[in-house]
Formats: C-alpha cells, sequence, structure tokens
C-alpha cells in the first residue's frame, strides 16, 4: 500500500523483539526507524539540502504531511532528529573540520585518525617538498601559504586548526587567520619557551589575551605524548573535548 506524500511512519524494535538482533540490537537497547513518503516535488529540497551540506551551512530538514521544507539552521538545538506523530525535524549541521597547517609527520597520524572520527580534513603546507614526501590521504591538499589558502576556505565553529611546522613564517600566518574565525579549536606545536615567544609575536598582531588564550600551546593533552603518532592522540582527544564541551557533551 502507497502512503500519502509526507506521511510519518515510526518503527520501533526493542529487545523484546523476535528481530531484535537483525535490527544490529544484539546487547539490548532500542531503535526508532522513521520513514518518511517522498514524491519527485521534494527533489528540489533534497538538493538544497545536499547544497548545504556541501557549502557547510547549519539547516534544517522538515518533512510532514504537506512534505520536505528546508529551513535555515543556526539556531539547531544540537538534537540531530526530533519528531512528533506526524512531523520530523532533522538538524543537518557541516562536518566537523580539521586543518593542518604542515605536512609533517605528526599530520601522517593525526589526518586518518581524525577521518575515522568523522573529520573533514586539509592539509596546508607551501612546501611541494614535504607535501609530496608524506602519506595524508584522504586529506584534501594545498601547497600554497596559510594567508593565502585559509581565506578561500570556510573557517568556520565547526573547524579546528593545527599548526604543526614549528616555523613563524608559516605557522603564525595561519594562526592569524584562525584568530580571526569562530574556529572552535586552534593549536600549535611548540614548547613552552616557542610559545610564549609565538605569542609576544601575535600580539604585534593586535590580538590581546583573552584572543591568544584560544591557542592550545603546546598543542594537545598533557599525555607525556612523544612519538608523533602519540602527539597526534594527544591532539585529536583535545579537539573531540573541546568540541563536545562546546556542544554540551
Amino acid at each position: 500500500m502507497s502512503a500519502p506524500p509526507g506521511a510519518v511512519r515510526r518503527l520501533t524494535y526493542g529487545v523484546e523483539n523476535d528481530n531484535a538482533f537483525a535490527a544490529g540490537l544484539a546487547c539490548g537497547g532500542q531503535i526508532t526507524i522513521l520513514l518518511i513518503a517522498l514524491t519527485s516535488n521534494d527533489d528540489d529540497v533534497l538538493s538544497a539540502a545536499l547544497a548545504a551540506i556541501d557549502s557547510r551551512k547549519a539547516a534544517c530538514l522538515t518533512a510532514n504531511s504537506h512534505g520536505l521544507a528546508l529551513t535555515d539552521g543556526s539556531k539547531n538545538s544540537g538534537s540531530v532528529v526530533s519528531y512528533t506523530d506526524d512531523t520530523v525535524k532533522i538538524a543537518i549541521e557541516p562536518a566537523p573540520q580539521l586543518v593542518v597547517i604542515g605536512a609533517v609527520h605528526i599530520a601522517e597520524f593525526l589526518v586518518p585518525m581524525a577521518h575515522r572520527c568523522g573529520f573533514d580534513c586539509a592539509v596546508i603546507d607551501p612546501r611541494a617538498a614535504f607535501v609530496e614526501a608524506r602519506k595524508l590521504a584522504p586529506a584534501a591538499i594545498i601547497c600554497d601559504w596559510p594567508d593565502d589558502a585559509l581565506p578561500q576556505r570556510t573557517i568556520d565553529s565547526r573547524t579546528a586548526l593545527v599548526a604543526l611546522t614549528h616555523d613563524p613564517k608559516i605557522d603564525d600566518a595561519a594562526l592569524t587567520e584562525a584568530l580571526k574565525s569562530p574556529a572552535f579549536y586552534i593549536g600549535a606545536l611548540g614548547s613552552k619557551k616557542s610559545h610564549a615567544k609565538r605569542l609576544d609575536r601575535l600580539r604585534t598582531h593586535g590580538f590581546d589575551a583573552s584572543a591568544l588564550a584560544r591557542i592550545s600551546g603546546p598543542v594537545g593533552l598533557d599525555i607525556g605524548a612523544r612519538s608523533p603518532a602519540e602527539i597526534a592522540v594527544s591532539i585529536l582527544a583535545e579537539m573531540i573535548q573541546t568540541l563536545r564541551q562546546a556542544k554540551g557533551g
């Protein structure tokens, strides 16, 4: 039997169902599946939703008996899906994004781990020799100076930027751009002594104490990391911690 356009059907599976295992509930719990009847009239709305994802714009997709509608999602509550008996609202948010400055050893570990955790990744480095020497898939590789490359990207509140070159000519330019943005996490590699010198340089660009406090330096959680892989773990852990705390868990 066909359903009318926009009709919503809710299916709930729990451990008491014979087919709970087939629904992925081998260890208990409950899952709710929402089925929404769509027609070709909804194609434009779905295309607009995909465009919002591609352009890193928050949106809210609503489905009910009137069909689909797409609205601004800047005030999304944080709940991915909410529903009543006849209406479903799906919050569309850009995926978290990691921009790494420097095609260095740490980046080779950080990029694939961040990607597995749901981050879209990009690596920016003007040094072609460094870029060619590293395995950085699946990151987008940009062989350019950060102050030229970053203004061409969307650096939003779902973006983390980590400066890893240890070269002020490259890192400082990237940090300057990051501090102008709403990026949720900004980190920079280096010792406490080199970080203090970095802050002194950035003050000459007009950044005050509250702005400079946004930079995590030395970058990452203090877990006693030594190897590039361990440093990458500490950075990713701090990124995730900051992101989740900002979203209230």
